[in-house]
């Protein structure tokens, strides 16, 4: 991309490239990304959370709640851990971060936010949290 920028930059500046207007007919629209689409669900396959979780980072974020606060997850990884229980419940925490069920194999949390918290590891959120087995991350605060 960067290299396709700088010849396309050099094109246009030596007249070979010949700008032209948008075809405003095949503009398409695209709406603000809202709460709830922001908001983790623990049911879909872990791909397809991965990928809400880049795109909404850092900006507007996603989220999942935890012991009833709010938390923004920042980094993940996809794993081939198979899942265990109910999406949302936690198999693992420690050193190597948070390993969650999900539809389809488990995500590993690196990087999140607790509410009124500051942003931190995954492990240093282990550490302070005291995660018990069976826990669970959920989509509303109750």
């Amino acid at each position: 991309g960067a290299r396709l920028l700088v010849q396309t930059l050099d094109g246009l500046a030596n007249g070979e490239i010949t700008p032209l207007p948008q075809d405003e007919k095949m503009a398409t629209y695209a709406p603000p990304i809202t709460q709830e689409e922001s908001n983790i669900n623990w049911s879909k396959p872990a791909e397809e959370i991965e990928r809400l979780i880049r795109a909404l980072n850092p900006k507007p974020g996603a989220y999942t709640f935890f012991r009833g606060r709010r938390l923004k997850i920042y980094e993940v990884a996809l794993t081939d851990v198979p899942p265990e229980g109910e999406p949302g419940t936690i198999l693992d925490s420690g050193e190597a971060g948070l390993f969650v069920n999900c539809a389809a194999d488990c995500l590993r949390i690196a990087s999140l936010q607790l509410e009124g918290k500051r942003r931190m590891s995954a492990r240093e959120f282990c550490r302070g949290a005291r995660i018990m087995p069976g826990e669970r991350f959920t989509s509303s605060e109750g």
